[in-house]
């Protein structure tokens, strides 16, 4: 998923501050990080470990690539849900315009789902 935006480590730093520990989770936690990782994987139990997020930020945009569990693929359902929950934290903290979001229900460039 790609968010087009003129301060990507700004807003990067504010979604990363949003998300729990795996260990210590925090009420209202969309998402859990354990220690010491730059992943984070959804916090809703129906979701949780079926991918990881990896977020990087590039020439202005911030990207979230879904990189898949080692014993599974990302289904095309786990993608859906994984981008909506992503574009919902981003939009509820006021961090993003939907028309600055682009993504795909598939392995896009730089997933790992193979």
């Amino acid at each position: 998923m790609y968010m087009n935006t003129a301060e990507p480590e700004k807003i990067l730093r504010a979604f990363n501050a949003s998300v729990g520990k795996i260990d210590q989770p925090h009420d209202g936690a969309r998402w859990l990080r354990p220690k010491n990782s730059d992943y984070f994987t959804h916090a809703h139990p129906e979701w949780a470990y079926k991918s990881w997020v990896l977020p990087s930020v590039r020439q202005r945009s911030l990207v979230f690539n879904i990189i898949r569990p080692e014993d599974r693929y990302v289904s095309v359902k786990a993608y859906a849900a994984y981008h909506a929950e992503l574009v919902g934290t981003l939009m509820d903290a006021g961090l993003a315009n939907p028309l600055d979001i682009k993504m795909s229900s598939r392995c896009a460039d730089g997933d790992l789902n193979a």
